[in-house]
């Protein structure tokens, strides 16, 4: 999923209601910043739904504030929260036409949401406990896509590590951490070159509908024959894992398309292919 343009709505201030076009699969975001309520209920219509984000941009790092609501009104909804939840300061709305989207596709979303953001242990999350989701596949593919936009500006699912842990120690030379945030995948270069995926590595647990085909059957195998275990949030390895290629590496610990050569970075932040003297033509997989 890539984000292809923004577009501000308020005769091009930056400060105001925005527009993204993504492949979301039928829903378009909307940017609200909390003083723009007014004029997003000017600009857009009031019959579309789905499922909005609110936020505090001005936080930063592990428990941020994020409530996860739904609407059948548009951005109207947000005039009730002006008032109930001073927390917000920026709403990204995911909104369809009542046509292309099911009201048991908004509740199945809207639950799925705040079960995968309470988990993730990022947030101070404003919803309560959650309930437990049992979401159709189109609802995960939903899902899927709405969290890759909201990565694009700062809010991932994926849980942040402890950066005075153990996994954040100076790196040998010839080892790579994956940039991902949250992600402790670290891959160990030997010469060849060979790659090895470290064990006690995490990978993520659900890999998405449009990575290839092999990366989702290697995890598969990995997983029966013990070297993929549970580990909460994700997986973790048992054993040190060869990998064909850094992408596919990138892949199994982020669950979405990875360049690895490029995601991969040394503890001086340079990636694998710079390190390598890697030819930028030569970096697919």
């Amino acid at each position: 999923m890539y984000l292809l343009s923004i577009e501000f709505l308020n005769n091009g201030d930056i400060k105001g209601v925005f527009s993204a076009k993504a492949d979301t699969q039928g829903f378009k975001l909307y940017g609200i910043p909390r003083d723009c309520v007014q004029d997003a209920i000017n600009k857009l219509d009031d019959k579309l739904q789905g499922i909005y984000f609110l936020v505090n941009t001005n936080e930063k790092g592990s428990g941020r504030y994020l409530y996860v609501g739904q609407t059948k009104q548009g951005p109207s909804r947000l005039i009730d929260h002006r008032i109930t939840k001073p927390e917000w300061n920026m709403a990204y709305m995911f909104l369809a036409a009542k046509s292309e989207l099911s009201l048991q596709t908004v509740d199945e979303l809207e639950a799925l949401e705040i079960q995968r953001f309470t988990e993730c242990g990022n947030f101070k999350m404003g919803n309560g406990k959650p309930n437990k989701a049992e979401p159709s596949q189109l609802t995960r593919l939903y899902s899927n896509n709405m969290e890759e936009t909201l990565s694009f500006f700062g809010y991932d699912v994926n849980p942040i590590l402890d950066q005075n842990s153990e996994t954040q120690s100076p790196l040998p030379d010839n080892v790579f951490r994956i940039k991902a945030s949250g992600i402790n995948g670290l891959l160990e270069v030997k010469e060849g070159p060979q790659f090895i995926l470290l064990k006690g590595s995490h990978t993520a647990k659900e890999i998405k509908e449009y990575v290839t085909k092999g990366t989702k059957e290697e995890q598969k195998r990995l997983i029966k024959s013990g070297v993929l275990v549970d580990d909460g949030v994700f997986y973790k390895t048992t054993k040190d894992i060869i990998c064909k290629t850094p992408s596919f590496a990138g892949e199994l610990c982020t669950g979405r398309s990875s360049n690895g050569w490029s995601e991969f970075v040394n503890e001086n932040g340079q990636s694998l292919g710079d390190a390598l003297e890697r030819p930028i033509n030569k970096r697919g997989r």
